[in-house]
């Protein structure tokens, strides 16, 4: 489980398409990243709601190409690219369900 440093919400990520992904590569590895998580899946409740929010995300680079998509559950929205697509891709936007952060 983590917590988001800006929201205090925990929250969980996982992609599930890698857009770059190696023809014929593994899952879950570098050369496709589609099953990579942030850990743990959770079951908190948010503390907005009471009901952990779910969100589609997809990573891109700042020419608008499309790394990596995936869920988000809970946190405020920037989680999977902190987290992953900056350090792993150099990708630079997040969009959320369809509008960018």
């Amino acid at each position: 489980m983590r917590i988001c440093a800006s929201c205090g919400e925990r929250y969980y990520w996982i992609i599930d398409r890698d857009y770059l992904a190696e023809p014929g590569s593994k899952p879950g590895t570098n050369e496709n990243a589609a099953g990579v998580a942030s850990g743990r899946p959770i079951r908190a409740k948010s503390k907005t709601n009471g009901h952990l929010r779910v969100d589609q995300f997809v990573i891109k680079d700042d020419d608008g190409i499309s790394y990596y998509a995936g869920q988000l559950f809970g946190g405020c929205g920037f989680e999977p690219l902190d987290d992953f697509g900056m350090p792993n891709a150099g990708a630079t936007e997040i969009w959320i369900n369809g509008e960018l952060l």
